[in-house]
């Protein structure tokens, strides 16, 4: 260490000693630093709390995501499954049909353009999914969306 440095380290030094045992204000002084350093001691620990408990999360997460995929879907609930999904996305659910083999589904029927998107994202998003087949025929006029009734004339009985 050189003569410099030393000099500027002790100026400091005393420089912090004079403010903190200052008579006047130095207990002041102290109190507020004591203060400030329980506080940042104590967001410190709860900020650790906090990391804590996310990585346990995160962990398990990963453990149940793992144990999820060394036991495939069967194909049924994987059905259901989708089915419980899609009417989040679509107008007409009725209107798809849906096959599941092996994790692999296949969706057919008629959906709105703009809802095409959004279905295969909702069913690509499933537990037990591998992949999806786009089979279906997207329609843009309101007039052969799919479920639309047919205006019939009806008769009155006389």
């Amino acid at each position: 260490m050189n003569r410099a440095t030393g000099w500027i380290g002790g100026t400091v030094l005393g420089a912090g000693l004079m403010f903190l045992l200052d008579p006047r204000t130095g207990r002041r002084r102290r109190a507020l630093l004591r203060d400030r350093l329980r506080h940042a001691t104590r967001i410190g620990a709860r900020r650790l709390r906090s990391l804590e408990r996310l990585a346990g999360h995160e962990l398990r997460g990963a453990v149940a995501r793992a144990a999820q995929a060394a036991h495939p879907v069967p194909d049924d609930v994987l059905t259901e499954r989708i089915r419980s999904q899609i009417g989040h996305a679509v107008s007409h659910p009725r209107a798809l049909h849906i096959e599941v083999r092996d994790g692999r589904v296949t969706l057919s029927g008629e959906v709105r353009c703009s809802e095409v998107r959004p279905l295969l994202d909702r069913v690509s998003h499933v537990a037990g999914v591998i992949g999806v087949e786009n089979e279906l025929e997207a329609c843009t006029e309101e007039s052969r969306a799919p479920g639309a009734i047919e205006a019939r004339s009806f008769q009155p009985l006389a």
